[in-house]
């Protein structure tokens, strides 16, 4: 696993975004972060790049296609399992 690699995040508000993004300054990642509003687009993303992620975290409540739908797509698609990418899931109560 590349811990330097790119960190995937799934939030479709904004000020989620904003304070995940406080987050990883405060905390020091350097890491590239790429934000997408909803688990379709997410998915997209993952079966064209060639960057393996570090990890991707997702909000549970999306739209098109929820944090659970994406979770199982990456977890059941040999391809995507091959890459051994890590997904975690979190719910947002607003």
């Amino acid at each position: 696993m590349d811990k330097t690699g790119l960190i995937i995040i799934i939030e479709d508000d904004p000020d989620d975004q904003f304070v995940l993004e406080e987050v990883f300054r405060e905390l020091g990642y350097l890491n590239k972060r790429i934000y997408f509003a909803d688990g379709l687009s997410a998915l997209d993303y993952l079966y064209t790049t060639t960057e393996r992620p570090f990890i991707i975290i997702s909000d549970i409540n999306l739209p098109k296609l929820n944090g659970l739908e994406l979770r199982k797509k990456v977890q059941t698609d040999a391809a995507l399992s091959l890459r051994c990418i890590s997904l975690h899931i979190f719910y947002n109560s607003h």
